[in-house]
């Protein structure tokens, strides 16, 4: 075997002491956890290899104009200091993003941009982490003794730099999908004319509520209404006319329902339907005779309507505290039984499951 050069033996040793950090940031950036806890390890790993004072890793904004902490150590200096955002022009480390290139600063106190955490600091440098063109944030190196910064550490802190750089992306990028598949999820269940839920939504809504009150013992209440001779007001007015009036009459029905678990849905065409877990009969009818008035109120104006000179509704309401072997179709049968039933008894108006009806005057 052939003896190496002492000046081979050295870069030997540097690439291998390079390889191992590296590998080891990249073991972490692996861990469990959101981007802020992952590059906050990152952090912390590096301050102590290293013996430097302060280690930060920051993500700029969308925008490129902000940045803000996301990883620090020591730990206990960055919780003071993480939820701040500073503009781009902002210190040594606003200007490794501003201009993408690394900033070496040996001598702190001689440089105007810098602005102190920790007293004995005296040397800074901060890196700008890149993923092809863009600048993603940057990760900012300070230390007591300005010969941390070697040749070999600042090879090493430069290639971490650029290692980091995937590891961000990746988490932006999946974040990214996340919410544009949250977005279109909630395109999904939202009826697009009203901006209330629509069918799909509710049938969801309903298999659920009814699966949780059917084991707590507690009841499940449903509204069905209807826009009262609506098909005359689309003949007489149009269908601009008529969607408009729908998301009028949409917008009350959803203001009105005051606790998160409540849903107001469209449940097909002029037919909303309101569900209320825990509600009974009773106030669920007193919630839907509410409601009704405010509709009234509005004061839309309908020529051809026989229960009034403008748009009205009408409520079925039931209720039931669910048992093994019922279905929560029956809950929407007896609502849409009692919605019949309003119609039957002069339209605008509020009938409950348990009530008789009368007479259809037609419309």
């Amino acid at each position: 075997m052939t003896a190496r050069e002492p000046g081979e033996a050295h870069v030997v040793e540097g690439d291998l002491r390079r390889f191992l950090v590296l590998s080891e940031v990249s073991r972490i950036a692996l861990e469990p956890g959101n981007l802020a806890e992952v590059l906050g390890r990152i952090s912390e790993y590096v301050q102590e290899r290293f013996a430097l004072a302060l280690v930060s890793i920051v993500v700029a904004d969308e925008t490129g104009t902000e940045w803000e902490f996301r990883g620090f150590a020591p730990r206990a200096v960055g919780e003071r200091r993480r939820r701040r955002r500073w503009p781009v022009s902002a210190g040594v480390v606003g200007r490794a993003i501003r201009t993408g290139e690394a900033q070496l600063v040996l001598d702190v106190g001689q440089d105007p941009d810098y602005f102190g955490v920790l007293e004995e600091v005296v040397a800074e440098l901060a890196v700008p982490i890149q993923f092809q063109d863009r600048v993603l944030g940057a990760i900012n190196y300070e230390a007591a003794d300005p010969g941390v910064f070697s040749s070999d550490n600042l090879a090493l802190f430069l290639a971490l730099a650029g290692q980091l750089a995937g590891a961000i992306e990746l988490t932006l990028a999946n974040r990214r999908l996340q919410e544009a598949n949250r977005a279109l999820e909630r395109l999904t269940r939202i009826d697009s004319l009203t901006g209330v839920a629509n069918r799909r939504h509710f049938d969801e809504t309903l298999e659920v509520e009814w699966r949780r009150a059917l084991r707590a013992g507690e009841p499940v209440a449903l509204i069905l209404a209807d826009i009262d001779c609506f098909k005359p007001f689309n003949d007489a007015y149009g269908h601009q006319r008529g969607d408009e009036s729908l998301r009028r009459v949409a917008e009350v029905l959803g203001t009105g329902l005051q606790r998160v678990a409540d849903l107001a849905a469209r449940y097909g065409g002029e037919e909303f339907a309101l569900l209320l877990p825990g509600l009974d009969e009773d106030e669920a009818a007193r919630l839907a005779e509410r409601l009704r008035r405010r509709v009234e109120a509005l004061a839309i104006p309908h020529g051809r309507s026989t229960v009034a000179r403008h748009v009205t509704l009408s409520a079925g309401v039931a209720a039931a505290v669910p048992v093994r072997e019922e279905d929560p179709a029956l809950l929407v049968g007896a609502a849409d039984g009692a919605l019949y039933r309003a119609k039957q008894a002069g339209r605008n108006r509020v009938v409950r499951a348990s009530e008789a009806g009368a007479a259809d005057p037609g419309c």
